[in-house]
């Protein structure tokens, strides 16, 4: 994600750009559907600050595995 082809297109903020576009799809299927599912690596999922973290703070209720 460093690489500079990355950076000279404005890139430089990827991981974030990530995080919060799969934010905005999981809040959109959770309001769309009566269930939802994601799969994650596990990485993602125990990651203090991740992606599982990140739909805690925002108040959702995530059962661990």
């Amino acid at each position: 994600m460093n690489a500079q082809v990355m950076q000279d297109r404005g890139y430089t903020d990827w991981p974030e750009r990530r995080m919060a576009a799969w934010l905005a799809a999981v809040e959109a299927a959770v309001a769309r559907n009566r269930s939802t599912v994601t799969v994650l690596s596990i990485n993602q999922i125990l990651e203090p600050d991740g992606f599982v973290a990140q739909l805690r703070a925002r108040g959702y209720v995530i059962e661990d595995p």
